[in-house]
């Protein structure tokens, strides 16, 4: 009695087109082409965050790791050392990546040791992030970006593709979300001893 079929549809499909899933996956790798077209594409959206934000003025630090990548905005006089820097920003990754999240904009507030007001700030700013829809990690958890709020991947999908230009407009109107928090982040800047001369 012959011995019945097993391969599925899908793996003979995926057989069919070997080399084309593996350009594909090389370009979906941690290495690979997506991951430095989200990093470009990150800094971009800088632009339209400055526009729409009125904070034409502030600062830019950009952080990477591996797929991962941080644009911080700040006025400079958040900036407490070399280094270390109160930011509202936004972040993404590749979206393979073993680790990845959603894009998300963020609160960035350096731990406690580098910045030991650290908790003034979030304890000011926390009920109005809160009703906003913001997310935050545990007190004992000590992160760099302790609040955030997500932008799911998946609520920009479209029959006609993925939207980027809804997905702009979110980053935007998340971001702004952030602002009314600057004035109490500035009390607490100006409440701390005046930094020593150098």
């Amino acid at each position: 009695m012959a011995q019945e079929n097993v391969l599925e549809e899908r793996t003979l499909d995926a057989l069919n087109r070997t080399d084309e899933i593996r350009e594909i996956l090389e370009y979906c790798g941690p290495d690979g082409g997506l991951t430095a077209n989200i990093h470009e594409f990150v800094q971009s959206l800088e632009a339209p965050l400055r526009s729409q934000s009125a904070i034409a003025p502030w600062s830019r630090e950009v952080e990477i790791e591996d797929s991962f990548i941080w644009l911080n905005l700040f006025p400079e006089n958040w900036r407490i050392s070399e280094g270390e820097f109160l930011a509202f920003g936004v972040a993404w990754c590749n979206p393979f990546d073993e680790a990845a999240d959603d894009p998300y904009v963020f609160l960035r507030v350096p731990p406690a040791d580098a910045f030991p007001a650290r908790d003034a700030v979030i304890n000011r700013v926390r009920p109005e992030l809160i009703a906003k829809g913001f997310e935050e990690y545990s007190a004992d958890q000590n992160p760099y970006w302790p609040m955030w709020k997500y932008l799911p991947l998946d609520s920009f999908e479209a029959p006609s593709g993925w939207d980027v230009d809804r997905f702009v407009a979110g980053v935007v109107e998340a971001f702004r979300l952030l602002l009314p928090c600057a004035a109490p982040i500035d009390q607490v800047l100006r409440s701390l001893p005046a930094k020593p001369a150098p």
